[in-house]
């Protein structure tokens, strides 16, 4: 779960006779006041530790957390992930911060995106594998880790390995000579080429195309494929995420904690209002 129920039992609150009297229509005020700030406070917790967890978040991921407001006839507060609360559904959205945080929460392995789902559908031997970008200067990645230019690369690598349909594949492709060239002179293929244990990677073929017969010697060059290649993602094994993220220790124990300090003040300002002290 990526999200955590905060909430409050009258019957536990120790007040006194006289302040139950005051407080008789302005209690579930008073707890309510209490409990919206705890939890907007166990909201940036969740900020901070995200920041102090992970390398570089992106602002979408910074700004992932939500905390609901609670109502004095509704005495509940829900803190956690965009994408993942109450309302979503027993699993979070696909590509919310809740799905792709989820394993870091839980631990263990992480769903397979959609290009790897693609990939196991085209390569039955893929099923289950993983893409790890290299970062290569064929497709380098941003300050945070990720393909730079997001999903829209991915579709260009995989509609260059032909794992759309046909008319996928003639979708992405485009017809303008000067783009022609361009895309001619990146393309990208499957292979083993004998890097580490001689599993599977995605390449890009680099460089200028040769022209004429270099040095004299040999036959003419005819292929239209530029010479030399960059790997651009290692295919290895489902990744094993750890416990790194304990959203719900992180927002039970701040609200907790708050909400001891916090209750008193509320409860104070509310009687000494009613000159009830």
């Amino acid at each position: 779960m990526t999200f955590m129920k905060m909430k409050v039992n009258m019957d536990d609150l120790q007040l006194s006779r006289k302040a139950m009297r005051v407080l008789r229509t302005e209690y579930r005020n008073v707890v309510s006041n209490t409990m919206e700030r705890c939890s907007e406070r166990s909201g940036e917790a969740l900020k901070a530790q995200i920041a102090r967890n992970f390398h570089q978040p992106k602002s979408r991921t910074k700004s992932g957390v939500f905390a609901t407001k609670p109502t004095p006839w509704n005495l509940t507060a829900w803190v956690g992930l965009k994408g993942g609360g109450p309302n979503d559904g027993p699993f979070p959205q696909y590509g919310s911060v809740a799905w792709y945080l989820l394993p870091n929460i839980v631990g263990g392995a992480r769903e397979d995106k959609r290009s790897e789902k693609r990939i196991a559908r085209n390569v039955s031997a893929l099923k289950g594998k993983h893409l790890v970008p290299t970062g290569s200067k064929a497709l380098p990645l941003d300050k945070h880790g990720n393909v730079r230019g997001g999903g829209g690369k991915y579709t260009q690598v995989l509609s260059r390995l032909r794992f759309f349909n046909e008319a996928g594949y003639n979708a992405n492709r485009v017809s303008s000579g000067k783009s022609a060239l361009k895309r001619q002179q990146k393309d990208y293929f499957l292979a083993s080429l004998g890097w580490g244990d001689g599993d599977l990677g995605i390449h890009a073929r680099v460089g200028s195309k040769p022209k004429g017969n270099p040095g004299g010697i040999g036959r003419p060059v005819t292929s239209r494929l530029p010479r030399g290649y960059s790997t651009v993602f290692f295919i290895t094994e489902q990744n094993k995420y750890k416990r790194r993220f304990p959203l719900h220790k992180i927002a039970g124990n701040t609200f907790r904690n708050n909400f001891k300090k916090e209750f008193p003040k509320q409860m104070q300002r509310k009687l000494f209002k009613f000159n009830a002290l």
